[in-house]
């Protein structure tokens, strides 16, 4: 079993994770491979031909000035990867009524570390474009900050649109510090924000980490917590068999980290909260009742033209949930 993991780049392991014959209940999956691995279980899913665009949704009706001219930031270096990533952070944002002018840039993560005077153009071609905000995707791993930090040198000030990855108590740290007070972060997450301290699994989540929060860090929590229960449903008897078993007949969200999850079927949430950063601390502002997300089944969007990139580059045809070596499995054997 590979439980909580979380790798850039995860489909170039898919190989041997399937060689190895080890069933997964990963924290999060950055890869189209890893998105609909064969016996792959996550508390999130994220298959590559759906998308939760709620949170797109809600940022739309919260900031519909900000999402007019939108450039998408792209960090990845496998280029399949960078694709994919992109073409769903574009279909959830085209579905949103997101502004694109066509000024994305994808920068590889060596290559925005090593040479930040290229972070540095990115920025400049934003504001040439009259960006009125950054989609950001991949993860931050201090990019994020050096990125904001390039655009409030040049008096640029777009609302940076983040996903769950770059929801850290990292960035919330360097934020209190270095935040122009024009600056503002959103980001669409589907656990359930910090300090709910209604919901007891987050309280618990709250109470163990401390200061080192993250919405990855609670699905990875969620992921240990869907393998814990579908363990304990197997009792005397477990078995790799009875865990896949068990796995794959769990279709909500495990745990209580979060929103609307079918893990079991590898479906797309259909609900999600806005958290931002205010005064250093990750705050819930959409909707407005804390802990209480925004759901809708049309927020399960089916991403085709991701499956159109994905058969022109790979040959690959998804018709089942789960791709890999026995890809159709999704009622267990």
């Amino acid at each position: 079993m590979e439980v909580g993991t979380a790798f850039t780049d995860d489909g170039t392991a898919e190989a041997t994770r399937i060689g190895c014959n080890l069933v997964q209940v990963p924290a999060v999956t950055s890869s189209w491979q890893g998105a609909n691995a064969f016996e792959s279980y996550a508390p999130v899913p994220t298959p590559i031909d759906q998308t939760d665009v709620g949170g797109y949704v809600r940022e739309h009706g919260s900031l519909p000035s900000a999402t007019a001219r939108v450039c998408v930031l792209s960090l990845a270096d496998e280029p399949a990867s960078k694709t994919a990533s992109e073409g769903a952070q574009l279909a959830a944002g085209q579905y949103a009524h997101f502004g694109f002018p066509g000024c994305d840039r994808s920068l590889g993560y060596l290559a925005a570390t090593t040479a930040p005077s290229q972070l540095r153009q990115v920025i400049a071609s934003f504001k040439s474009a009259k960006a009125t905000g950054v989609l950001f995707t991949g993860a931050p791993e201090g990019l994020l900050e050096a990125a904001i930090a390039d655009a409030q040198a040049v008096h640029f000030h777009p609302v940076w649109f983040l996903s769950a990855p770059g929801v850290t108590e990292q960035l919330a740290i360097w934020s209190h510090a270095h935040f122009d007070p024009a600056t503002r972060i959103v980001a669409a997450v589907e656990t359930q924000p910090f300090g709910a301290t209604s919901n007891p699994s987050v309280a618990e989540y709250d109470h163990l980490v401390g200061s080192s929060q993250s919405a990855l860090g609670e699905q990875a929590a969620a992921a240990f917590a869907l393998f814990a229960q579908t363990a304990s449903s197997c009792g005397s008897s477990l078995t790799r068999q009875c865990l896949v078993n068990q796995l794959a007949a769990v279709h909500t969200a495990p745990g209580g980290l979060t929103t609307s999850a079918d893990p079991g079927s590898n479906l797309a949430g259909t609900c999600a909260f806005l958290v931002s950063l205010v005064k250093g601390t990750w705050v819930q502002t959409s909707p407005a009742a804390p802990g209480h997300a925004s759901c809708s089944a049309s927020y399960r969007h089916f991403t085709a033209v991701l499956m159109a990139w994905l058969h022109t580059n790979f040959g690959t045809v998804l018709t089942h949930r789960h791709l890999g070596t026995g890809a159709g499995d999704v009622v267990p054997r």
